[in-house]
C-alpha cells in the first residue's frame, strides 16, 4: 500500500498563547483546523447552494458523500494553485 501525503496547507487560524502554567516558559500554539478543511467547508457551502438553486431542493443524484468529496477536490485545487509559481 502506497501512502500519499496530502497537502493540508497547515493551520488555517493558528493562535499563539502564553503558557498558563507559571513554571512553563514561552508560548504554545493552537493550530485549529487545517487550511484544507477550511477551504473544503467554504466550497461545500457553495456547492450546497448550487444544488438548492439548480434542483430546487436536495433531490439530485449528488449524495452527501459526493458533495464532501467534491468539496475536498476544490480545496486541493486551491492549495495547488496557491503553491504554483
Amino acid at each position: 500500500m502506497v501512502m500519499v501525503e496530502i497537502n493540508d496547507g497547515g493551520p488555517a487560524f493558528p493562535t499563539k498563547r502564553a503558557a498558563l502554567d507559571p513554571r512553563a516558559s514561552g508560548f504554545f500554539t493552537e493550530d485549529g483546523m487545517t487550511l484544507r478543511d477550511y477551504l473544503a467547508a467554504r466550497a461545500m457551502s457553495a456547492l450546497l447552494v448550487r444544488v438548492d438553486v439548480v434542483a430546487g431542493d436536495y433531490v439530485t443524484n449528488a449524495t452527501p458523500d459526493d458533495v464532501a468529496t467534491e468539496s475536498y477536490q476544490y480545496a486541493d485545487a486551491m492549495l495547488r494553485a496557491r503553491s504554483a509559481p
